[in-house]
């Protein structure tokens, strides 16, 4: 290699040299997404009582159930406990500078114990050292942060550990997460914040932005999405228009007035609507959203808008691809997307890019939740409060349609105008007409 010397008098200096290096034979590990820490179980071990609450506080404040331990002898037996009941811990925090046995040691304790060893481990010290990390990997830690630890970096890396863990029995080989490695990945990594009040629509949306290796968190109407993007930084906000409490509209007009908490008013907002007049755009456009995507969503339309929005470093898989028909097949879909269709499958796995397992657990959650929907669609309307009914009634056609549930998503269109038009008649009868569709739906989205 060689090294050398640039220098300009009034103007600075630049030092440069080369190197020749072999190619490494060892194989690379692409980091993998964040996933979502809510529902996960944390110990926290540390022998400092203040530091221990405030931890714990932090977690449980991000829908992480923690659980807190003084001394090493006490964590190992409440791993073994959790472990025997059937509810073992997804990540356990240790503290390094604990009297009797220390963090390291705790760590090589847990790691040595067959029924132990694959828990995800995360060293946090006070003291750092050059090559503390390197050693720890060794030992078997998965993350190593150095305090105090800025809660970003915290929940960052605590996400990167259990995503690299997998929810599996066996804990994967992957180089150690720090500080440095989480900021690294948060410059490329794709953050998504998705605002729909509906479950079914939550699950399709979240489903294929999982699938394209983007972390996506879900909040159910406009007020709760102010409120974490206040907290949380993102690189994205998908609305969905019509949400109670706080609708997409309003929502994004607050948000690009606001300069409170970390909220960037400039974040790009795509409106998710199942409205595609000229006049639904211009109101989309003058509320500050940047652009739209038509529901039901799928999942190329839904790719291509985020990668259009992105900075060019933002990485996103796109996993979508050509789904090309024979004329027979394409004259059997058209026949069976008729008007009379109750269950459109193909139509639904078209959008989905063939995804059987996610298609499997959006019709479960769909026939599970669409009777509470028509049961509170009956009890508005009862009620006589006939705005709640036609927005209901709006918020069953979309899950329907993005079900394949044609025949419903139609007749609760229907009923949205029926509602808005205040004919009470006619919304009468479509209601009852709803749960015969719905009993008829279901018989076709059960067949093998």
């Amino acid at each position: 290699g060689k090294i050398g010397v640039n220098s300009a008098e009034n103007e600075g200096s630049e030092f440069w040299f080369t190197v020749r290096l072999p190619v490494s034979r060892q194989a690379t590990h692409e980091p993998p997404a964040p996933t979502d820490l809510r529902g996960a179980r944390a110990l926290v071990v540390d022998d400092n009582a203040a530091n221990r609450q405030m931890l714990c506080a932090q977690l449980e404040a991000h829908g992480i159930t923690a659980d807190e331990a003084s001394n090493g002898v006490v964590a190992l037996q409440m791993l073994h406990e959790a472990r025997d009941a059937g509810q073992a811990y997804n990540l356990t925090i240790l503290d390094m500078l604990m009297p009797g046995m220390d963090g390291e040691a705790l760590g090589r304790a847990i790691n040595s114990d067959e029924r132990l060893k694959n828990t995800p481990l995360v060293m946090m010290t006070a003291i750092g050292r050059r090559g503390d990390a390197r050693r720890f990997e060794d030992i078997g830690f998965s993350a190593y942060l150095i305090k105090p630890v800025r809660q970003t970096d915290l929940l960052d890396c605590l996400s990167v550990t259990l995503a690299a863990h997998g929810g599996t029995e066996k804990k994967r080989r992957q180089p150690i997460v720090t500080r440095h490695s989480v900021r690294e990945l948060r410059k490329y990594h794709v953050r998504i914040l998705l605002a729909e009040d509906n479950v079914v629509n939550q699950q399709v949306a979240q489903g294929m932005l999982q699938k394209a290796g983007v972390s996506v968190d879900v909040v159910k109407n406009g007020r709760e999405a102010l409120d974490t993007l206040r907290k949380s930084a993102y690189d994205m906000a998908l609305m969905d228009v019509q949400m109670p409490e706080m609708d997409g509209l309003e929502a994004t007009r607050r948000l690009r007035a606001s300069t409170r908490g970390k909220t960037d008013p400039n974040i790009p907002v795509i409106a998710m609507t199942a409205h595609v007049m000229q006049e639904d755009r211009d109101k989309c456009v003058a509320a500050g959203m940047n652009d739209y995507i038509a529901k039901p969503l799928e999942a190329k339309a839904l790719i291509a808008i985020i990668k259009k929005w992105l900075p060019e470093k933002k990485k996103v898989r796109d996993y979508s691809r050509a789904i090309t028909r024979d004329k027979k097949e394409e004259t059997e879909t058209k026949m069976e997307t008729s008007d009379t269709t109750l269950f459109d499958k193909p139509g639904l796995m078209a959008r989905l890019m063939d995804d059987e397992d996610l298609a499997r657990a959006l019709i479960a959650t769909f026939l599970e939740d669409m009777p509470r929907q028509i049961k509170t669609l009956k009890a508005s309307f009862e009620s006589e409060n006939f705005d709640e009914a036609t927005r209901q009634a709006h918020t069953i056609k979309g899950a329907a349609a993005n079900t394949g549930a044609v025949a419903l998503s139609r007749a609760a269109a229907d009923l949205e105008l029926a509602g808005k038009q205040k004919d009470t008649g006619k919304m009468t009868r479509l209601i009852s007409e709803l749960e015969q569709i719905l009993d008829m739906t279901q018989q076709a989205m059960e067949k093998p």
